[in-house]
């Protein structure tokens, strides 16, 4: 296993669990990148903030689901206390995505948000989180520490493939 060949280079204990989280987040978000680009009917892009602004603006009939709820939920737990609002500022939203961190943050300060909102905070975390994950820092260590976020995020993308009704809700997925 990959992870065995890293932590061994590394001198770094894990268990064979801890790198779960991470799997699945990068399988859901291939996933959910293929079936939602290729509905714009562009192969050659990446999923991303502009990306889901852009379908988002588009179309606001997309409901919650199971797996959107939890993502919002957690997220919104996460980063809206004042600790929070320094994670929060550490998923470094690029300058371009300014729309994105303030709609995101709106939606986990408000009391009552819309479902969109929700559905538009879970997207652009957790496309930031794929940025991070893939080009910021890399640091076995904090990934360890920060499976609930990954997992948090893998629910997220899951939610937001069913809910452009690109894929299907499975009881397999209660698994997640």
């Amino acid at each position: 296993m990959i992870a065995d060949w890293i932590a061994d280079n590394l001198s770094l204990e894990y268990e064979s669990t801890d790198f779960i989280a991470v799997s699945e987040f990068v399988l859901a978000w291939a996933f959910a990148e293929r079936k939602i680009i290729s509905t714009l009917n562009n192969n050659t892009g990446s999923l991303g903030c502009p990306v889901f602004r852009n379908i988002l603006e588009r179309n606001n009939n997309y409901r919650l689901n199971r797996h959107l709820n939890f993502a919002y939920i957690f997220f919104k737990n996460r980063y809206e206390s004042r600790q929070g609002q320094t994670k929060f500022n550490n998923l470094n939203f690029r300058r371009t995505e300014r729309d994105c961190r303030l709609q995101s943050f709106q939606a986990i300060r408000a009391n009552n948000a819309t479902d969109i909102s929700k559905l538009k905070c879970v997207a652009y975390i957790s496309s930031r989180i794929r940025n991070n994950l893939f080009h910021g820092n890399k640091n076995l260590g904090s990934l360890i520490q920060q499976q609930e976020l990954i997992h948090a995020a893998t629910q997220g993308i899951v939610g937001i493939t069913i809910s452009f009704n690109l894929a299907e809700d499975s009881e397999i997925l209660l698994q997640l």
